[in-house]
């Protein structure tokens, strides 16, 4: 969905992101079947299609709502994700 969808969504995801693609880098490669030059080509594009943003940077309160919130739109599009983020 997030290689063809510019100009139609926006993107957010927290700075880890980056971190996580680097430590499954091996990962990304053998399920991928693609080079490793073309792998670093995709994650090149997939972290400038997203807007990152530092964790530490969002006060508790908004976090707690933000949290709230997911629960409760989950909740009613997977019932058993409730279960999972207790």
């Amino acid at each position: 969905m997030i290689f063809n969808s510019e100009r139609i969504f926006d993107f957010f995801a927290s700075t880890i992101i980056s971190d996580e693609l680097l430590r499954h880098n091996h990962k990304l490669i053998k399920f991928s079947k693609l080079d490793p030059s073309d792998i670093v080509l995709l994650k090149n594009y997939l972290i400038q299609r997203i807007s990152l943003i530092d964790l530490e940077h969002i006060k508790p309160k908004p976090w707690e709502q933000a949290f709230e919130l997911t629960k409760i739109l989950m909740s009613m599009t997977h019932p058993l994700l409730p279960w999972q983020l207790k």
